[in-house]
């Protein structure tokens, strides 16, 4: 947990392995409307959608990764909080592969919940 003027923020940092670097492309901070978790994924939906981009998702190859990002995006929804998601908004590739898709859905690369 960090504290920098008075602002809590809890984060979990869901890198993908196959991102050459840490420069991350686009930011939201999302209202989470909904929380779901399927076999090979787990997504938040967010209530606003730049460029059609609704859904945030991690593989579930990592249970513990899974499970950090599914706290995180549950405790923001229960609570009425917002997440601060980096994702690359040009990557159509590494979602698909494990049922993000291209259309609407991008890999999270990091998950930070802000109070």
């Amino acid at each position: 947990m960090l504290r920098s003027a008075g602002i809590k923020v809890f984060t979990m940092f869901a890198i993908i392995a196959a991102t050459p670097s840490l420069a991350y492309g686009a930011r939201i901070f999302c209202t989470p409307t909904g929380v779901v978790s399927k076999v090979n994924l787990v997504h938040v939906e967010c209530s606003s959608a730049p460029a059609g981009i609704r859904y945030f998702a991690v593989d579930t190859t990592s249970s513990a990764e899974a499970a950090r990002f599914t706290d995180l995006a549950t405790a923001a929804l229960v609570n009425n909080l917002i997440l601060d998601i980096f994702y690359d908004d040009t990557d159509t590739l590494t979602g698909p592969t494990f049922g993000c898709d291209a259309s609407n859905c991008r890999p999270a690369l990091t998950i930070n919940l802000q109070y």
